[in-house]
């Protein structure tokens, strides 16, 4: 399925996830790897989907020191 998105995971049934609206920055809760809450940032034009060092150790997950790092600005401005 060359140039076509496949669904990576589905789920059985509808499902409404709760957003909230702060300074023009969209956020939602959800749950990463079954186990981890988190408020991420909803961007539907994001070309990368970030998470802080903080949630990939909450995780279980290492960070090699060579990693690469950013700094995000949102669409408002904000670091």
């Amino acid at each position: 399925m060359r140039g076509r998105a496949r669904p990576i995971a589905s789920l059985p049934a509808r499902t409404i996830v709760p957003i909230q609206v702060v300074r023009n920055i969209t956020f939602g809760h959800g749950v990463l790897n079954g186990s981890q809450r988190a408020l991420l940032i909803v961007d539907t034009g994001a070309q990368s989907t970030l998470v802080t060092p903080l949630l990939m150790t909450r995780l279980g997950m290492s960070i090699p020191k060579d990693a690469p790092r950013r700094q995000i600005i949102v669409v408002g401005g904000q670091k």
